[in-house]
């Protein structure tokens, strides 16, 4: 089996990163803005692309959080390209929903995104844990 490659970033950018995404989320839902929506798409397809460590917002944070914490946080970047895509999968899904006039479904979807993300502000990403568990088989 393929050892996994890890890559090591500023913990505060990725935390930054994350919560980003969770608090675009949560203003999409609250406020009923669908683009908040697609731009989040964005930014979580491009980081996959990119790969974690040249993630748009990674890249935006770290300069800044380097000068307020030096702390590396080691991630499995596959696992996490994992997680960005099916992340962004799922922010596609309730594009589709919404744009379609299911709007209960769409945002009840976005309801859900929101709350996996703000809890993976805290260290629990369930797209990440999705993918270990797959790959153990």
């Amino acid at each position: 089996m393929k050892a996994e490659k890890q890559v090591s970033i500023n913990k505060l950018a990725f935390t930054g990163y994350k919560a980003t995404i969770a608090v675009f989320l949560w203003f999409s839902f609250f406020l009923k803005i669908k683009w908040l929506i697609a731009f989040n798409f964005c930014f979580l397809l491009a980081s996959a692309l990119l790969k974690i460590k040249n993630a748009p917002l990674v890249l935006l944070y770290t300069p800044l959080a380097r000068k307020i914490s030096p702390a590396l946080e080691t991630v499995d970047e596959a696992g996490i390209g994992f997680a960005q895509v099916f992340g962004a999968s799922i922010h596609l899904i309730a594009l589709i929903l919404l744009y379609l006039g299911m709007v209960k479904a769409g945002w009840t979807v976005v309801f859900f995104l929101a709350v996996l993300k703000s809890i993976s502000v805290f260290g629990f990403c369930s797209g990440l844990k999705l993918y270990q568990w797959l790959k153990k088989g």
